[in-house]
């Protein structure tokens, strides 16, 4: 597989991950604690239940979900200017022992990253192409834009937060996570 390639990637539905009894099925699919009883694939027909439209834009309906920004191409193109803004103000994708902890370590394991709220998915791309030899698990709460595949980005996946994220503790070596203040409820 190219590293980029010109077909979008599968969408991911993981729904109810926290209620899974692991016992009862160990037939396991993209994410390490999900299963073919708790993930399905988004369709195109089934994206446009994710919003619902207020004055011209659309916001999530999830009710746990503020609806601070809204979440149409308007939005993805701010999100892509923001991005690009604090790409100028990091120097770059990131800060701190990134680099170091991402470090290809012959005879050692792949690398993972979980790049939460991924958006448009700009940061998770970029990381990747930086990264080649680390895998990436990109994860919104919808699904926002359509996603390019690459080799090491392995799936995108639409999670609803409160339920947990169907991965077992250490199973990343970065989390990375922004704007999450206008994605999660006070009371989350």
């Amino acid at each position: 597989m190219d590293e980029l390639e010109s077909d979008d990637a599968l969408v991911y539905l993981v729904d109810d991950c926290q209620d899974y009894d692991s016992d009862m099925d160990s037939i396991h699919t993209t994410s390490s604690e999900a299963t073919v009883h708790t993930m399905s694939t988004l369709t195109s027909d089934a994206v446009i239940d994710y919003f619902h439209e207020i004055n011209g834009r659309m916001f999530p309906t999830d009710e746990n979900i503020p609806a601070l920004f809204p979440t149409d191409h308007a939005e993805v193109h701010r999100l892509e200017l923001q991005h690009l803004e604090l790409k100028v103000l990091l120097k770059g994708n990131y800060f701190g022992p990134a680099k170091e902890v991402l470090e290809r370590n012959e005879g050692e394991r792949r690398k993972r990253v979980l790049d939460l709220l991924t958006a448009d998915g700009t940061w998770v791309r970029e990381m990747a192409a930086e990264f080649p030899h680390v895998d990436f698990t990109s994860v919104d709460i919808v699904p926002l834009v359509p996603h390019i595949r690459a080799a090491n980005i392995l799936s995108y996946e639409v999670y609803d937060f409160y339920n947990g994220i169907a991965e077992s503790d250490e199973t990343f070596d970065i989390v990375h996570i922004r704007h999450a203040m206008s994605k999660v409820s006070a009371t989350y």
